[in-house]
């Protein structure tokens, strides 16, 4: 397998299927993020501290869209009187209640959109839909803040035209 190829779905950088910043093998991803039990039967429980710390990952992300200009779409950032310097932010907490959306949803003030999931390793999906929005449609993961950063930029340069 090359470092700048996804073998399985032949793309290249644009390729969803990183992890830690390389391009990995769509099937080698798959069992690397879903540790199997030993009876075969599916991936191993999502533990307490696992939990914790996905939210603090998500936390810290949230934090850092705001100082970005993207305010969370809630009542009281919708009711406050400061407006969003880029747009909104959609964070939604409960996943298994509603898998159609990604952990954050960006929409900027020109109608714009970006979703994108974040996750701590090992990576353990909330469900099939989720998971298949992300291998199968690309949807990007993001296992940490630089990832998110250069996600965020690219597509904010984008949508600018640039």
């Amino acid at each position: 397998m090359s470092d700048s190829k996804c073998e399985t779905c032949a793309t290249q950088s644009t390729c969803s299927n990183t992890f830690k910043g390389k391009i990995v093998d769509c099937s080698a991803y798959r069992q690397e993020q879903e540790p199997i039990q030993q009876n075969g039967l599916g991936p191993r429980p999502e533990t307490k501290e696992h939990k914790k710390d996905e939210r603090d990952f998500q936390r810290l992300i949230e934090g850092w869209l705001r100082m970005e200009g993207y305010h969370l779409r809630n009542t009281s950032d919708i009711m406050s009187s400061e407006s969003p310097r880029k747009g909104w932010q959609i964070h939604l907490h409960e996943a298994r209640s509603n898998p159609y959306l990604l952990d954050i949803v960006l929409l900027s003030h020109r109608g714009m959109y970006t979703e994108f999931e974040l996750k701590v390793p090992p990576i353990r999906w909330a469900g099939p839909e989720q998971k298949r929005l992300c291998m199968e449609y690309g949807k990007p993961v993001f296992t940490s803040l630089d990832e998110v950063r250069e996600h965020v930029k690219n597509w904010e340069g984008v949508r600018r035209g640039k």
